[in-house]
Formats: C-alpha cells, sequence, structure tokens
C-alpha cells in the first residue's frame, strides 16, 4: 500500500507543506544562474529535488490516511517528479498545483476528477486527460512546455483552460488535442505580456477543438500556431458564447478552420497573420456570428473563405490585405469568398492588396454596402452574380462612372445580367434615377457585348439601344426625326427642282397645267409645294399636312434613275417614320425598358 512507502528528506518536505497549506519549493535560490532551475534540465537535479509519484498520488488522491492534506493541496515547486503520475479514475481531492517543475513521464487524468490543476511553468512529456472533470480550472501556462502535446478530448473544467505563454510542442500528433471540450470559463491560448516584452503561445502542430463548446471567450491573441499536416487550429463546429480573438500578433501557419462554428460575439482578426499560400488560410464556412473583423493589419496569404455564413453584425475587411494564388483547388485565385452569406454590413475599404486574387459575393445578401472602389481586384477577379444589397452606404460611391467600372471588373467569359439589376434598383430606390438609367443603358450594351443573342436580337437590340436608349432615352427618337425631317427636306426639294415631285393627278378639281413629260402640272388652289412639311408629313404617319396627298414622285422619263433613287428614300423616309413614332410611344409608355 502506498501509505507504507518510506520518503525521502525531499518528500517530508512536501508531506509537511501539503498538511500546513504551504508550497514545497526546491529551486537553488543561492545561484543566479537560471539554467538551474531551468525545468527543461530538470532530469539532472540531484536527489534533494527529487519527488516520486507516489507520494503526490497518495497525498491527492487521500491513500495514506495519516497524511491529513490541507484544502489548498499539494503544491510543490522546482522539482523533479519521476515515475507515473496515474490518476486514470481517481477522484483527487485537492488541487494539484506544480510550479516549474520537472516531469519526464506522461501525467494521466483519464475518467478522473479534481478541483484544479496547475503546471505553472513546469516542463512536462504529456498530458493525457480524456473526460477529465473539474470544479476549477486548467492552468498550462507561464512557461509551460510539454513535449509530446496535451489530450483534453471530451474533458469538462468548471473555470479556464488558460495555455497562456505556454509551448505545446508535438511531433506525432496535434499539440492540443481538445474535441468535445466544454469549458464553464474561458481558453485562453495567447501570448503573454510582460511590460514591454512578452512570452508568446507556441503550438508546433495541429490544435483541435472540433465540436468544444467554451461559455466564455477563445482568446489567442499573440499565438503562434503552427501546422505540420497543413492545419493549424481545427475548430469546425466550435460554440464559444463570448468572444474569439485571432488579433494583436496571431499568427497561423496553416489552415485555421472554423466550420459550422456558432460565435455569440465578434472573431476578431485584427493585427494577424494567416499564412497558409496555395490553401485556405482562413475557412469560417456556414459560421454563425456577431462581426468578423478582418481589419487594421489583417494579413491572409492564402484564401479566406466565409461561403454560407451568417454574420449578424459587420464583415469588416478596412485595411486589411488579402493574397491568394491560383492552383488546381483554388483556380480562380479566390483570395476572399463569402458566396451565399447573409451580411448587415460589409465594409471593403482601404483593403491593401485588392489586386492579389480574386473577390467573390456570389449569391451573398448584405443589407448595406459600404466599399470603394480601390479595393475590389482588378477586371475579371471580381465576382458578384446573384449579390444582393439593399442600400450602398456613404462615403461609398453612387455615381454611374465609378459603378460601371465596379460591374466592369467580373469576369468577361460570359454576360453576368443581374449585376447590373441589382444595382439599377438600388440606385433607383435611393433616389439616383439618372445613374440607374445609366447603368441599365450600360446592361443592354454589355449583352450585346458578351450575351448570348443571336443576329436578329443583336440588330433589335442595336436598334433599341440608337433610337431610344433602350427606352430610357426616348429624346434620342426626337432627335432622330429631326434629323431625317433635314434630310428629307434637302433630298425632296431637289426633287422637286428636277421635276421628279409634281401635283397629284387624283386632286383634280379645276383645269391643271402639263409639264412636256405629260406628267400634271400643278392644280388650281392646290397647295404650294414645301419642302420641310413635305419630309414632316411622310415621316409622321399620325400627321396629315396635305403635302404627301397633294404631291407625288413621276419618272421624268422611261428608266429615271433619279426617280428610282427619290422612290426608294420616299419608301425609306417613310418607313423610319412608323418605326421612330412607334418606338417612342413604347419607350414612354415604358414597354421597352428592361432593368
Amino acid at each position: 500500500m502506498s501509505w507504507i512507502i518510506t520518503p525521502t528528506p525531499a518528500e517530508e518536505r512536501l508531506i509537511k507543506a501539503a498538511t500546513e497549506g504551504t508550497i514545497a519549493d526546491y529551486s537553488d535560490h543561492s545561484s543566479a544562474d537560471a539554467v538551474v532551475n531551468d525545468p527543461a534540465q530538470g532530469e539532472r537535479w540531484g536527489s534533494e529535488r527529487t519527488i516520486r509519484a507516489e507520494i503526490i498520488y497518495a497525498l491527492a488522491v487521500g491513500t495514506n490516511p495519516r497524511w491529513h492534506v490541507h484544502a489548498k493541496g499539494v503544491q510543490l515547486a522546482g522539482a523533479n517528479i519521476v515515475g507515473g503520475l496515474d490518476f486514470q479514475g481517481a477522484k483527487i481531492s485537492c488541487p494539484l498545483v506544480f510550479v516549474n517543475c520537472y516531469v519526464g513521464q506522461p501525467i494521466i487524468l483519464v475518467d478522473a476528477t479534481a478541483p484544479t490543476i496547475s503546471l505553472y511553468g513546469s516542463y512536462v512529456k504529456t498530458v493525457v486527460a480524456f473526460r477529465f472533470v473539474t470544479l476549477g480550472s486548467v492552468l498550462l501556462y507561464r512557461g509551460f512546455a510539454v513535449i509530446e502535446g496535451v489530450e483534453l478530448d471530451d474533458a469538462k473544467i468548471g473555470g479556464n483552460l488558460d495555455c497562456e505563454g505556454g509551448s505545446f510542442y508535438n511531433f506525432s500528433g496535434p499539440a492540443i488535442s481538445a474535441d468535445g471540450l466544454q469549458v464553464q470559463g474561458s481558453v485562453y491560448m495567447r501570448a503573454r505580456r510582460l511590460g514591454a516584452s512578452s512570452s508568446p503561445f507556441l503550438a508546433n502542430n495541429e490544435v483541435r477543438l472540433l465540436g468544444a463548446h467554451i461559455r466564455g471567450d477563445l482568446d489567442c491573441s499573440g499565438g503562434l500556431f503552427e501546422a505540420s499536416n497543413g492545419r493549424a487550429l481545427s475548430a469546425d463546429r466550435l460554440v464559444v458564447d463570448g468572444e474569439v480573438c485571432l488579433r494583436n500578433g496571431f499568427r497561423a501557419n496553416g489552415e485555421v478552420r472554423l466550420l459550422g462554428g456558432q460565435f455569440r460575439g465578434n472573431l476578431d482578426c485584427a493585427q494577424s497573420v494567416f499564412f497558409n499560400p496555395g490553401g485556405t488560410a482562413l475557412n469560417g464556412d456556414s459560421l454563425s456570428v456577431g462581426q468578423v473583423l478582418l481589419w487594421h493589419g489583417f494579413q491572409a496569404r492564402g484564401s479566406v473563405r466565409l461561403v454560407g455564413s451568417r454574420i449578424n453584425g459587420d464583415l469588416n475587411c478596412t485595411g486589411g490585405s488579402f493574397c491568394a494564388e491560383k492552383t488546381p483547388d483554388n483556380p480562380h485565385g479566390l483570395a476572399l469568398t463569402i458566396d451565399r452569406a447573409e451580411i448587415q454590413e460589409l465594409f471593403l475599404r482601404g483593403v491593401a492588396q485588392p489586386s492579389k486574387g480574386s473577390v467573390s459575393v456570389a449569391y451573398a445578401r448584405v443589407r448595406l454596402l459600404n466599399d470603394d472602389l480601390e479595393s475590389w481586384p482588378t477586371a475579371g477577379r471580381s465576382w458578384l452574380d446573384g449579390f444582393v444589397y439593399d442600400t450602398i452606404a456613404a462615403p461609398a460611391s453612387t455615381h454611374a462612372r465609378e459603378r460601371l467600372d465596379w460591374l466592369n471588373r467580373q469576369p468577361t467569359d460570359r454576360f453576368w445580367p443581374q449585376p447590373y439589376e441589382q444595382l439599377v434598383l438600388v440606385l433607383r430606390r435611393m433616389g439616383h434615377e439618372r445613374d440607374a438609367r445609366k447603368i441599365a443603358i450600360a446592361k443592354q450594351r454589355a449583352s450585346r457585348k458578351r450575351g448570348e443573342l443571336g443576329p436578329g436580337a443583336f440588330i433589335w437590340n442595336l436598334i433599341l439601344g440608337a433610337s431610344v436608349g433602350h427606352g430610357y432615352r426616348s429624346w434620342l427618337a426626337i432627335i432622330w426625326m429631326l434629323l431625317f425631317i433635314a434630310v428629307g427636306t434637302a433630298v425632296f426639294s431637289e426633287a422637286k427642282q428636277l421635276g421628279i415631285i409634281a401635283p397629284a393627278h387624283e386632286n383634280t378639281y379645276q383645269p391643271m397645267t402639263s409639264n412636256e413629260f405629260g406628267a400634271p402640272g400643278k392644280e388650281v388652289g392646290q397647295p404650294d409645294f414645301q419642302p420641310l412639311l413635305y419630309s414632316i408629313d411622310v415621316l409622321l404617319p399620325f400627321v396629315d399636312l396635305h403635302q404627301k396627298s397633294s404631291w407625288w414622285l413621276y419618272p421624268r422619263k422611261p428608266r429615271d434613275w433619279a426617280y428610282v433613287g427619290c422612290e426608294f428614300y420616299f419608301l425609306g423616309h417613310l418607313i423610319l417614320g412608323w418605326l421612330l413614332t412607334g418606338l417612342l410611344v413604347a419607350a414612354l409608355a415604358g414597354i421597352i425598358k428592361k432593368d
């Protein structure tokens, strides 16, 4: 039995301290050399600093009835703990506090319970704590280091999981595995600030929080997350009731996955670096979150994805930097993808590197769009099809010229009508009718240029654009009419001088004269020929100025080519009059307009 173990002098000190509620400090305070007390060198410490695991087990679990441990628990500093600390299935009755200790064998806490566990500054081989339950906190912080990872899958922590300033290594698996973890407090995987300096949190391999639930915050500010398998942080289906902070010097060398996460607070990534060239740097597909802040120094080398996410506040990319390369998995080089997302307000302003990749907002829905043209990628790299927004917020431009430049940055392999229609709808609703008309006309031009129009549809589209501006510039038809009236006046005046135009023979009520070719002369009382009025009378189908009916075209001789040419012009003048009049009426009635 463990209670018959004979303690060494060093262990007697621990037993005494445990009963008195004090800490047994084995550190060498006589030396100024920090290496002497470096826990990483603890294996070399002598017997005066060595404690067997059996003694700690007996104190913590209470297997020795002669050792009455104080409520403050088992506390020791600067010790070399030898043997395996196997607490599997045990009920640890008091806090365990190891400060700057060396633990060369695994700490096993599988299915165990404890008030709190603190490994402040200690150097340990590994911690295995599947289904571990504690009402207090788990403190792996302030210089803590582990060389074969920490496993907290399905553990339940009543306080915080504090890994601030810790170093987590594992060259054969995750540095931290905490799938299904439940934490009533917060999880800290952040750098420790020490005045002007800091002690970083470091994970040399994947950190896993799949399906975990954190009642407080997840704070990884200043943390360094490395990846050997491509994933630096895997947190699919993570639920966080507070904030998620990946900011202030946070760096991930590998993919950060937050797929299907539910964050009641914000995802703040200010002053952070997500580095995964050729892959996905930040994956937040199907994320539900308050705000997403990819701003103020945010940098991503690799794709940022928020496909199908629900962002109840802002997606703010002000001052962010996005860069992605074309790869087989990302053929379009998408740097930012928010397809099918629902967002209250989208800020895309002051983006540092908008040309280093493509941006896709296809089928996303945004209440307020607040952007600037310089933040969108260059031509062919902005995917806008299906993008719906309720209004354009100041100071974003609503001028047609800038917005057309924006629409022209879409891929040119086909015609995308919806972005034009959406912009027309929003501008009209905002009261910018003139700009809306310009966009609607530009849509038709783009349709001719890139649309799949047949020859007939192409010609008709061209006619509508030239004649009435597709229904938005009906005054063009009037200009065309005035132009044809002027041309007709000149043509018919010349025809009269050549004798091709003569009085109509049907209107003979009084004697009339004849020319030398037998064509009737002017009737007595007939209205004088007026070239201008004649041109108007022929062109306008619903106007009768008694010119067209009183003066007809006659050949002066057989094969009179001047007459033939004038006759063709007359017919063209007449047909164009009907066409322009019909288009003008249709445009004024709004029949032609197609937003």
